[in-house]
């Protein structure tokens, strides 16, 4: 997590030097929409092995 957050900025950095701000917010916005889904996955997860026992 440490390495993640270290090599954040920079990459970002980079991608928005390179492609622009709209690139950013996209890989960033789909990011968070992966993200988002994982949670969603793990929560409905939960949920059934709860409704197991």
């Amino acid at each position: 997590m440490n390495l993640i957050n270290a090599l954040a900025p920079p990459v970002l950095a980079a991608l928005m030097a390179g492609m622009g701000a709209h690139a950013v917010f996209a890989v960033l916005g789909v990011l968070s929409a992966t993200a988002f889904m994982v949670l969603w996955q793990l929560n409905r997860k939960r949920s059934w092995s709860t409704a197991a026992d």
